[in-house]
């Protein structure tokens, strides 16, 4: 893994997957662990490739920054979080097919690389991303499903056509997973190895959250409800401010549809959720204060 700053590096698909064959190339014969940081497949991006450039729109600016900017036509409840109308979306998610083809590309080559090295049949490969696509559009919950639920794809030589559904915390458990797969156990309190390479068949609840700025931002998931809370954030003191709570959003999963938090289901509900909240940052509250 080669740490470096985007876009001032010119890091490209093409140019992660050469370095890895480059690295393979260079040591057939040990063991190898290859981290490859493939670039977002969401705007904004520098740098377009050839195939980009071809199939792209055909009136466009310079500068793809520039030109993502001019697409907002507002913010949500930070500039993290910025507002598209559906033109734009729709402008956006040619791109985000287009990136994604891209990348398929790149890692199309390095499959046929293992292929043809011999290499298929001794490697795992595990595919999964940082965040999937969302617009949230102004007061909707930042941590929506679209944005959370992102793949984990797993192909290992002792394990094919297998597939399964549960609630897992790729932050917590991917580690000691890769782990097991390479040989080695992960020393982890929360982390576990997940189904089939340990007897992990899913979480009670799973936590997702954000901090930027002046607001925090959790949601909470088990098999039947979602909660999203929003409150303040001290920058200056690392505080979560619980009781200043900005908005709060509750949701039935299956089927989906938005709950009235003042219900009286959604009273129970929301309760619940908050307790799982307030036990996550008592439990967590020094590591939260490290990685602010």
């Amino acid at each position: 893994f080669f740490y470096e700053t985007y876009p001032e590096s010119g890091r490209t698909s093409r140019l992660i997957t050469g370095r890895a064959i480059d690295h393979l190339e260079a040591n057939p014969r040990g063991k190898n662990f290859l981290f490859l940081h493939y670039i977002d497949t969401h705007e904004p991006w520098s740098d377009p490739s050839y195939s980009e450039n071809c199939f792209a729109d055909p009136i466009r600016t310079i500068d793809p920054f520039l030109e993502y900017s001019t697409l907002k036509t507002g913010s949500g409840d930070t500039k993290a979080e910025p507002i598209f109308n559906r033109e734009a979306i729709e402008v956006l998610d040619r791109r985000l097919a287009l990136r994604v083809q891209e990348v398929d590309l790149h890692l199309q080559s390095l499959f046929g690389y293992l292929t043809a090295k011999g290499l298929e049949d001794r490697t795992a490969v595990i595919l999964t991303s940082d965040h999937g696509p969302a617009y949230p559009g102004g007061k909707k919950p930042l941590l929506t499903d679209s944005r959370v639920r992102v793949p984990l794809l797993i192909k290992h030589p002792h394990f094919k056509e297998q597939r399964k559904s549960c609630m897992i915390n790729q932050g917590l458990d991917l580690g000691p997973t890769i782990a097991k797969i390479g040989g080695a156990n992960m020393r982890t309190s929360a982390g576990r190895v997940v189904a089939p390479f340990g007897e992990f068949e899913g979480r009670e609840h799973v936590i997702s959250e954000s901090v930027f700025l002046d607001k925090y931002k959790v949601a909470v998931r088990n098999t039947e409800h979602t909660f999203h809370l929003h409150c303040k954030y001290d920058i200056a003191t690392n505080n979560i401010q619980l009781d200043s709570v900005l908005a709060t959003h509750l949701f039935q999963n299956t089927p989906f549809e938005a709950l009235d938090c003042q219900s009286e289901q959604g009273k129970r509900v929301s309760q619940q959720m908050m307790a799982i909240i307030r036990r996550h940052l008592d439990e967590h509250a020094l590591a939260f204060r490290s990685f602010c």
